[in-house]
Order: structure tokens, then C-alpha cells, then sequence
């Protein structure tokens, strides 16, 4: 009869009547479950806390040898400088540690206010909490968090190894800069595509998440989406001006790589009615464009040995001077300004030189009939975190004369 006690007054437990987080001993059951519905979400798997003699038995069932859970409750990696106040979505179980494996310490009825005070380095999917004095483990999923949701642990993850004078690799596609290797961990900014990242550390047995430095922030991204062959080419634009109305064929041919985009479609070249004003009118749509567009990425090795070292809140006003100097009109030179300067200007110093021989030299552009005058512009500048000593680069004007064509693009070198 004793025995039977105890398992009616442990299923009244578990049927709801625990007042709030200091009732302990609770029944080890689903890892959360909502006052309307039956069991079934994440079960445990904690040996029960009795056991019924079958009706007509004269002897017990077998007795469990399986390994018991663990008894100590598991430490956090690290604690929040700032306790996150969360309540449960749903009836939880808090446990001595991060996994359902883990003995249950108390349930926790749904709507309770608990607290997170501590997190692992490499699972987001349970929170150190405390509720009532006592503290375990949560899963995450059953918590609705005051703010942005999940918990938000302090600073990055650190890698296991550090890697000096790393390799620099280019984002094949706009990725996240996160505070940890995963998607669970927070973001810390936008990386744009075909841009340079430095590798500067890893964790050992993770090969699908990268420790990287880009524009003077530090946190991971996903291999997946990262190239160690290629340099991106960022928004060149072609500007034709005829002397007057004209049919013109231009093509961008590479030594090395190719196109990622292109507007219009290059196909295998743009046949174009050019007008003095720089209107172009596309034969292949019959439609009216600005400029030619293109990126693409291309293997280039840049000379920064000489350059100009700008502090990143001066760079509009610097950009403005240089590409006048070089010969860009106030209408090419803005929407240069307008398509760098957000990925600049935030930066403590930028490092920047006009690498028009080594672009050249690897991206070819053909136009027919020949213009009379050419410029192509094409900046290349790196992030840095000091003022560094450099000499100055010497530019060039250059004159317009009938028949010009102006092209403008640029890229970032990390590291």
C-alpha cells in the first residue's frame, strides 16, 4: 500500500499542482509541455521517481542498471555581466545540466518569471537560470526572453588556435559576422559580397566556421561561403560620351575570373546607342540605362606601398578632392561616394591607393569605335586600426577629349 501512496502523490505533482520554482523533487517528464496539451515534447530520460508493483505481482520488475544520470549540477562557462529576465513559454523541467540526459531539479509552471544568470561557450540551446534561489539549466526554446530573444552572451567566442598572418579570403556571398561558430550566436554586422576577410583563428575539429578579421571588427563566418582564390571587383561602372548619337560595342574581358553580375546582361558584350549627355539606350531590351554595370571577381595583387592613410570621418571630403583630381565629374564622382562611403567612413583610418596598372593589367576593357580619351579609375583600400607612415601617391589628371569613356570601381584588401 505504501508504495502506492507514492505513486498517486507523484502523479498529483505532475498533474500541476506545484505552486512555483521552489518545489523540488519534481517528476522527471517532457522538457516542456503547455497546460492543454499531453506529453510528448522532448521527453526525459531520468529514471522515474517510483515504481508500481503490477496488480497480482509478487515481485518487483527488474532492477535498472542503466547509468545514472548525472548528480552535480553543471557550472556555466561563463556568467552575464547583466542577469536577462525571461518566463517560460510552457510547464519546464530545470536540470542539473545542459541536456535532457540531466537529472530534473523542480518544474517550473508556465508564466514563471526566471532569470538567466551564466551560458555555455558552444550550446545556445540551454540557459544557467534561476528561479526561486535555485539555479539549472533551461532549454531555450521554452523561454521567452525580455528583448531580442535568445540570450545574448558577452563578447565573442574565442577560438582554440590563433593563426598569425592568416590568409586573406573573399566572401563569395553576403554572410554574417557572428559572435560564435554558429547561427544560434549573435550578429555583429553584414559582410558585403566579394569582400576580404583575414583568417586569424579556429576551433579545432570545427571546419565549417572561421575566426576572421574584416574592416576592424572580429568575430566567425561560415566557410561555405568564402573563396581563397579570388579578389571582388566591386561596382564598376562604364560611362560613354560621344560627340554625338552612336552605336557602340563594349566588352569587359578578364586574364583571370569573371563576372558575378552584370546590368544589363553583358552576354557576350553590350551593343549600345551612346548619347553626348552619357544616355545610353540598350539594343538588346530597347530600354534607357545611366552607365554599364558590372562586378566580378579576379585574382589581383596590389601594390600598397604608397597611398594615402585617411581618418575614416574624413573620407567623403578626401574622395571628393581625389576623384576631381583624377578627372570624375561631380555626377561620377558622388555616385562613387555614395556606393564606398558606407563601407568607410566608420572605420578608424583607411589606407587608400589607386591600383590603375595592376587593374588594368588583369581586366581588360574593349570599345568600338576606340574613344579618343580613356580613364578607369579603380580604388583599392584597407581598413587599419592606427595611423600608419606611407608615401603619398602620386596621381595623374587626365583631359577629356571627343569620344570618352570613364569607368570607376573598387575593393577592400583585409589583413
Amino acid at each position: 500500500m505504501k508504495k502506492v501512496m507514492v505513486l498517486l502523490l507523484a502523479a498529483v505533482i505532475a498533474g500541476g499542482m506545484v505552486a512555483g520554482c521552489s518545489q523540488k523533487g519534481a517528476l522527471p517528464g517532457p522538457e516542456a509541455k503547455s497546460s492543454s496539451s499531453a506529453a510528448g515534447v522532448g521527453s526525459s530520460s531520468a529514471p522515474p521517481a517510483s515504481v508500481a508493483v503490477p496488480q497480482g505481482s509478487s515481485t518487483l520488475p527488474a532492477e535498472d542498471t542503466s547509468t545514472p544520470a548525472p548528480t552535480d549540477i553543471v557550472q556555466p562557462d561563463g556568467l552575464l555581466g547583466t542577469r536577462q529576465a525571461a518566463t517560460t513559454r510552457a510547464e519546464l523541467n530545470l536540470r542539473k545540466g545542459p541536456g535532457t540526459q540531466y537529472e530534473s531539479l523542480l518544474l517550473i509552471p508556465m508564466g514563471t518569471p526566471v532569470e538567466q544568470v551564466g551560458y555555455l561557450a558552444d550550446d545556445r540551446q540551454w540557459a544557467f537560470i534561476e528561479c526561486d534561489g535555485q539555479q539549472g539549466w533551461a532549454d531555450v526554446d521554452w523561454l521567452s526572453f525580455a528583448g531580442a530573444g535568445a540570450p545574448t552572451a558577452p563578447g565573442n567566442v574565442q577560438p582554440d588556435t590563433r593563426v598569425e598572418d592568416g590568409p586573406i579570403l573573399t566572401t563569395t556571398a553576403e554572410l554574417n559576422l557572428r559572435t560564435g561558430p554558429g547561427t544560434k550566436y549573435d550578429i555583429i554586422l553584414r559582410i558585403p559580397q566579394y569582400m576580404h576577410v583575414t583568417e586569424i583563428g579556429y576551433q579545432a575539429g570545427n571546419a565549417e566556421w572561421l575566426y576572421v578579421e574584416y574592416a576592424g571588427n572580429v568575430g566567425w563566418v561560415a566557410t561555405e561561403w568564402l573563396s581563397a582564390e579570388m579578389g571582388g571587383i566591386a561596382k564598376p561602372v562604364i560611362y560613354l560620351y560621344p560627340t554625338a548619337p552612336t552605336d557602340v560595342a563594349v566588352r569587359v574581358r578578364f586574364e583571370n575570373g569573371g563576372f558575378t553580375c552584370t546590368y544589363p546582361d553583358h552576354g557576350d558584350g553590350w551593343a549600345v546607342t551612346a548619347h553626348p549627355d552619357g544616355r545610353l539606350v540598350n539594343k538588346a531590351d530597347g530600354r534607357e540605362y545611366s552607365y554599364l554595370y558590372w562586378e566580378g571577381e579576379s585574382a589581383i595583387d596590389y601594390d600598397m606601398s604608397s597611398g594615402f592613410v585617411v581618418p575614416g570621418g574624413d573620407t567623403a571630403a578626401f574622395l571628393q578632392e581625389k576623384l576631381a583630381l583624377l578627372g570624375l565629374t561631380p555626377r561620377e564622382y558622388n555616385e562613387f561616394i555614395v556606393y564606398w562611403l558606407p563601407l568607410m567612413q566608420d572605420n578608424a583610418y583607411n589606407l587608400i591607393t589607386f591600383q590603375t596598372d595592376c587593374y588594368t593589367d588583369n581586366v581588360h576593357l574593349e570599345v568600338s569605335p576606340r574613344p579618343d580619351s580613356l580613364l578607369r579609375v579603380y580604388m583599392v583600400y584597407k581598413p587599419l586600426e592606427q595611423l600608419v607612415e606611407l608615401p603619398e601617391q602620386q596621381l595623374r589628371p587626365f583631359e577629356r577629349t571627343g569620344f570618352a569613356v570613364v569607368e570607376w570601381g573598387g575593393g577592400v584588401q583585409a589583413g
